[in-house]
């Protein structure tokens, strides 16, 4: 009992720390709030041209919700260029039925038929760098089919680059918590990224941390090609903080946010549809390496683990016998709850984020023990040789 309290008195150090550090990484300072920007719009002669950059691979029922949200942007110069990355369905039918019904002013759309993936690329690389080349004009958006874009979302985007002074700016968009597994599973998710990329360490020209949201990232296309463009991060499975430590190692200055009005309109209504989207890249963030992967065990197990089994030993009848040291007992549980309370005031901010009932932050300790299991079995599948494996595509190891 005395080593578990000598333990679980660290544990409670490491989370008050965390809780009262001046940055306050788990807060949601940086952020993108569309109404405040809505108050000073780019002027019409001011505004540069935009090309957006879709890649969609088998995106036909999720088009027709997010597509025509980013066509009726209200934003005078802008372009949309489709890639429609070998799919098997009726992606790119569907997607100029789409422009083809929608009423003017809309923006245009051009569809790129996606070439055969060639040897040292990762699929949603090699569909934009062949969107690349069909951009006009100075920024490029980068988004993924499945987010839809509120009116005025590029202006907005326009105008934070600029009175920000930023070569790049990337968006969290509002992932869904619609269901069960979503509820336990997604917040965490921002959670956990946000204390591995403190977004106000991503926003310092001064610091190294680099970080983005592959979901939507405004870049000047000028910045990319000073990084090598998206050839620089061809074979990056996790390729959007690929491209964003590829953009600010070249001097330029990048920014990540929330934006709680953006929205990802991709559900998952099964543990095992989220189980498969961290487990294609959990073990790459580690680096493929094992002796990373037993850092992370442990550091897990001490942060979250060590609590519950403090909470638990009294009920477990692990305390020491009362004549001998019962205090013992008491001062683990006691420490034991304030680490646990502190960890869990880390998570109610982003549980407020999603919106979700306080409640919902109880639940950490557990979410963050399943994360875990799921980056021990991206190692598991790395192990049989597959380093990632997403929409029907199997990146293999050593290749």
């Amino acid at each position: 009992m005395l080593m578990l309290l000598v333990l679980v008195a660290f544990s409670a150090l490491l989370w008050l720390s965390l809780l009262l550090a001046r940055d306050r990484a788990y807060t949601y300072a940086e952020n993108l709030a569309l109404a405040d920007m809505a108050k000073t719009p780019p002027l019409a002669d001011e505004c540069p041209t935009v090309t957006a950059i879709i890649p969609a691979r088998n995106e036909e029922e999720m088009l027709p919700h997010t597509l025509p949200t980013l066509l009726r942007q209200e934003y005078p110069r802008l372009t949309v260029v489709l890639v429609d990355d070998n799919s098997s369905d009726r992606t790119a039918a569907v997607a100029q039925e789409i422009a083809a019904s929608l009423p003017p002013p809309k923006a245009s759309l051009c569809i790129v038929k996606g070439e055969l993936l060639p040897p040292g690329w990762v699929g949603k690389m090699w569909a934009l760098s062949q969107g690349v080349p069909h951009a006009t004009g100075d920024w490029l958006l980068f988004s993924d089919a499945d987010i839809l874009y509120p009116p005025g979302m590029v202006g907005a985007l326009v105008s934070c680059a600029r009175r920000n002074e930023r070569d790049m700016v990337s968006l969290m968009a509002q992932l869904s918590t619609r269901f069960f597994w979503e509820k336990l599973l997604i917040p965490a998710f921002l959670y956990f990224f946000k204390l591995l990329y403190p977004f106000h360490a991503v926003n310092d020209p001064k610091r190294d941390t680099a970080a983005a949201a592959g979901g939507c990232i405004f870049i000047r296309k000028e910045a990319l090609e000073a990084a090598g463009g998206i050839a620089a991060v061809r074979d990056a499975l996790i390729d959007d903080i690929a491209l964003a430590r590829a953009v600010k190692s070249h001097k330029k200055n990048i920014m990540l946010l929330t934006a709680p009005d953006l929205l990802s309109r991709r559900t998952y209504t099964r543990l095992y549809e989220i189980w498969r989207m961290v487990t294609r890249s959990a073990f790459t963030e580690l680096k493929y390496s094992y002796l990373r992967l037993i850092g992370c065990v442990l550091a897990m197990g001490f942060a979250f683990g060590v609590p519950l089994a403090a909470l638990a030993a009294p009920l477990l009848c692990l305390q020491p016998s009362a004549t001998t040291a019962s205090w013992l007992t008491a001062a683990t549980f006691a420490v034991a709850a304030l680490a646990s309370t502190a960890m869990i005031l880390t998570y109610v901010p982003t549980v407020h984020h999603f919106g979700l009932k306080k409640v919902w932050s109880l639940t950490l300790p557990i979410t963050a023990l399943l994360y875990l299991a799921m980056t021990i079995d991206s190692a598991r599948c790395y192990a049989l040789g597959v380093r990632s494996a997403w929409k029907g595509r199997n990146y293999r190891t050593g290749k």
